[in-house]
């Protein structure tokens, strides 16, 4: 919440450090990076006020506020626990500190944050608040914000608040020329996962049209292509997150210039609101006529809505910002140059994006839009590989409310077994069902009774997930970054050895996920989980498409899956003929089977026997009891359902 009220504040701050020459302030970019970092850092923090402190020693206080701490996290509905927690500042007599939480990730407190309301349904809970971790920046934003709205009140305005953007949306956008997008694949997986970029825009791709779209599969990403025809390299592609893809509308825009790949997208929510994306790769060696149809390519999309055009452009010549207009337009250098500085598209990259030893860094990628308040100022990190282009990252800020995907977790029941089963076997099963002779009143009593005690011996972990493959680990992110900090280390020093120094290290990580990942499907390969092969298998040869929002019959679109399923059985039941309306079954004419069985002897033995023979990882049936909770309370289980 303290993020979405004062991006106008942050964008006013980047307006003004643009205006100025920072050719002497290398810190310009560093200092809206740091306050990213320091967010991200912040985004799994919660402060709790409110919560009475006690005297005693360290382990009863941390006693007492953990016990309050999980009375909190219950009301809230949140089923994870802290890493860690504790009061900020020191003791005083006024009122109780504040307690700091560190929860397992930025959902888990996103969850929080969204649900904190609900203690106010709780008594004991009255007094206590939930607030989140906010930058020194976001603070003093607030503050303004205050002073601004008492002295606009003193004025005698009246009707004034502080409005907390609703629907305020910062999709990150992930660019880089990859110079072969087979060879680079394992570590932009790594990245993706790192970073969870709603768009991802890659040039010099080298695909062709042999290149299946499945060995380029992301899970949760829709892939679009422009491929180079006739000669090898070039070539463009664009991934889409499931987030775009299934609440917006994604067509194709239809642009077409000799020798130069353009991929553009136009994405649009119901008519409301547009994006169009352009993702450009021109040859270095382009030709002065290529170099006129793509100007005048640019020109025409120029006047379409929130455009954006990025790629790279091999213009090494020219000098960002231009200032000067050329003196002539024989070359294709100085036509570009005309165009930029007589068009209404704003060119966001400075600094170099290019480095290759013993030549000097230059511009070659560039990021334009018609409207420069769309895009965040890009921020330029380290390559993908050993590619000689820097990664460009910058987010495409936006108000508009649409549903937002579910994010991927787990809910994992850690059972004490042991402790069930007992508690099981001192159950009086036949004081339990009595006198009852209805099989499904019996049933849903003895579920109930083993739900209750399973319920009891359960404690549930929730982990938030965004594996982008299964055999990308915590160290090799770890690795990505590492390599990130050794870039950001040459960036601050220009020296070739720290240059040396990472694409070096840029060479052993290219070996250590070709490593990991060959181990993964080795291991899978031998081990006696067929599913788990056959799994991985079909993700790698698939392209999985989800289902996006579908739109009903009056129009709206639907905001969940149970919507989607309700619209999905209506249209299948229109293809099905009219049934009779008498509601008569017809008349079945074939014998009914008249023999029984009456020599089937079922003792708690051969019960048993079949709990303990279940395969751990079978599914559950329609009670949902999992075969492993059978097969470990099978000695308690067996007598009441012999």
């Amino acid at each position: 919440m303290g993020e979405d009220f004062n991006q106008d504040h942050i964008r006013e701050i980047e307006n003004k450090l643009s205006s100025e020459d920072h050719s002497s302030s290398p810190k310009f970019t560093d200092t809206i990076a740091n306050e990213a970092v320091d967010r991200i850092n912040r985004a799994k923090n919660i402060f709790v006020r409110g919560v009475p402190e006690i005297t005693g020693d360290i382990e009863t206080k941390k006693s007492h506020d953990g016990g309050i701490l999980k009375n909190i996290l219950d009301t809230v509905m949140c089923n994870s626990t802290p890493v860690t927690f504790f009061r900020i500042g020191k003791p005083n007599n006024r009122f109780p500190r504040m307690i700091k939480v560190i929860m397992q990730n930025e959902h888990e407190a996103k969850h929080i944050l969204k649900n904190k309301k609900k203690l106010l349904q709780n008594v004991s809970l009255k007094n206590v608040s939930i607030i989140d971790d906010k930058t020194p920046n976001q603070i003093e934003c607030l503050k303004e914000l205050r002073m601004e709205l008492e002295q606009r009140k003193s004025n005698g305005e009246e009707n004034l608040t502080i409005k907390y953007i609703q629907g305020f949306h910062n999709w990150l956008c992930f660019y880089t020329n990859l110079a072969t997008l087979n060879s680079k694949f394992n570590e932009l997986l790594c990245n993706i996962q790192n970073l969870n970029p709603q768009i991802i825009l890659i040039t010099e791709t080298w695909l062709t049209s042999n290149d299946l779209d499945s060995l380029y599969n992301i899970d949760n990403y829709s892939l679009y292509r422009c491929d180079r025809r006739n000669r090898r390299g070039g070539g463009t592609c664009i991934y889409l997150s499931s987030e775009i893809t299934n609440n917006f509308s994604v067509t194709s825009l239809d642009i077409t210039v000799p020798n130069i790949e353009l991929l553009g997208l136009k994405i649009c929510h119901k008519n409301s609101f547009v994006i169009h994306l352009v993702c450009v790769y021109r040859p270095g060696d382009s030709r002065l006529a290529d170099d006129e149809s793509l100007i005048a390519s640019l020109d025409e999309l120029s006047s379409l809505e929130n455009l954006i055009v990025i790629g790279d452009f091999n213009f090494r010549d020219i000098s960002w910002p231009i200032t000067d207009p050329p003196s002539d337009l024989s070359t294709s250098k100085n036509v570009f140059t005309d165009f930029v500085l007589n068009s209404n598209l704003h060119q966001f990259i400075t600094e170099p994006t290019r480095f290759r030893i013993n030549n000097l860094p230059s511009i070659l990628d560039l990021v334009f839009s018609n409207d420069p308040h769309l895009l965040t100022h890009p921020l330029i990190s380290s390559p993908v590989g050993n590619s000689d282009h820097a990664v460009i990252t910058f987010h495409i800020q936006f108000n508009l409310q649409y549903c937002t995907p579910n994010v991927n977790k787990t809910v994992y029941e850690i059972i004490d077994f042991e402790n069930a089963n007992r508690q099981l076997a001192d159950i009086d099963w036949n004081d339990v069902f009595g006198d009852i002779r209805d099989p499904v009143v019996f049933w849903d009593k003895f579920l109930h009774v083993v739900n209750f005690c399973k319920n009891q011996n359960t404690v549930k972990k929730t982990i938030y997930k965004n594996n982008i493959k299964p055999w990308i680990n915590g160290e090799l992110i770890y690795l990505i970054k590492y390599k990130r900090k050794l870039w950001n280390k040459y960036r601050r020093t220009n020296r070739i050895e720290d240059l040396l120094i990472h694409r070096n290290f840029a060479r052993d990580l290219k070996k250590s996920l070709h490593e990991a990942r060959v181990a993964y499907e080795e291991s899978i390969a031998i081990s006696s989980n067929c599913k788990k092969l056959y799994k991985y298998i079909r993700s790698s040869l698939t392209t999985k498409v989800s289902i996006p929002l579908l739109e009903k019959d009056n129009g709206d679109i639907s905001q969940s899956n149970y919507e989607n399923a309700e619209v999905l059985a209506s249209t299948f039941s229109k293809v099905f003929s009219v049934e009779p309306t008498n509601h008569q079954l017809p008349n079945i004419t074939s014998s009914r089977v008249s023999s029984s069985l009456e020599n089937i002897i079922i003792t708690p033995d051969k019960v048993k026997y079949h709990l303990q023979n279940l395969k751990n990882n079978s599914s559950p049936g329609l009670d949902l009891i999992s075969s492993l909770f059978l097969k470990k309370c099978s000695d308690a289980l067996a007598y009441p359902l012999y």
